[in-house]
């Protein structure tokens, strides 16, 4: 398969693009009720939540990158991606429709020590029932 890019805008509504690093995997999600966009794809940090949406417009995506509307009805309600690069105000992720799930570690320390808490958040349990649907 060839790799496909997005570009990732609006961060600055959110938690702004510094958050976001090469490498980080994110999660796309489908907002077929979004009231802007019937084909609005979400980018959700786990466990943060939503730090920006898929590029739609054509002042927005950057070359060579595909926009909400070319993959929406090719991709899955969920799929994950992998932020690249940051281009100007904008930042490039590559689709890795392989990736099925991710094991998000939380590392808490107290005066008791370290606890470390694996999670995974609803959106996994979600995303199972919906592929067995």
């Amino acid at each position: 398969m060839i790799d496909q890019f997005v570009t990732i805008t609006g961060t600055h509504h959110y938690m702004g693009k510094t958050v976001l690093r090469p490498g980080m995997l994110v999660l796309l999600v489908k907002e077929p009720d979004n009231e802007y966009d019937e084909n609005a794809i979400r980018v959700d940090l786990v466990p943060v939540g939503c730090v920006g949406y898929v590029a739609n417009s054509p002042h927005t995506v950057i070359d060579g990158t595909m926009s909400a509307n070319r993959i929406y009805d090719s991709m899955e309600r969920i799929c994950f991606a992998r932020v690249m690069f940051a281009k100007g105000g904008f930042l490039v992720a590559r689709l890795e429709p392989d990736i099925r799930e991710q094991i998000i570690v939380i590392r808490i320390e107290d005066e008791a020590g370290i606890c470390s808490v694996s999670t995974q958040a609803g959106v996994f349990a979600e995303f199972r029932a919906s592929r067995s649907a």
